[in-house]
């Protein structure tokens, strides 16, 4: 998430097409890490008999993104400007990167991983 973040940074003081290259480097590694790493995760930390339900809700809230990020842009740009566009889109995932890593740290202790128990033994415990 960091490295889609810079690359939205870069991109407010780009100037040239060099910088433009730059920023799309660095939006394909961070797309390229981030965008698997999601659904392994809440794979790695959700319990067997939840799985289908948290992963729906990754896939669903990304949808959502993809479907409703371009009307918000556009009408940023619409307002105010690109580099308002890239500076907001900067924060945000700052935001949600803070929010991750704060959820993964608190939760991580208490979570099972549940891709190293024996499966049949892990569902005959959630059902006690």
């Amino acid at each position: 998430m960091l490295f889609v973040g810079l690359s939205f940074l870069s991109l407010v003081i780009a100037h040239d097409y060099p910088h433009f290259i730059f920023a799309m480097i660095l939006l394909t590694i961070g797309e390229a890490t981030w965008s698997p790493a999601m659904p392994t995760l809440v794979s790695q930390l959700s319990p067997v008999s939840a799985k289908g339900r948290y992963q729906g809700l990754v896939q669903a809230f990304c949808a959502l993104g993809r479907s409703l990020g371009p009307l918000f842009g556009g009408v940023i740009i619409d307002n105010w400007s690109y580099k308002v566009l890239f500076l907001l889109a900067f924060v945000v995932l700052l935001i949600v990167l803070a929010v991750n890593i704060g959820v993964v740290h608190f939760n991580l202790r208490k979570a099972v991983n549940y891709m190293k128990t024996d499966v049949q033994t892990d569902v005959s415990r959630e059902t006690k």
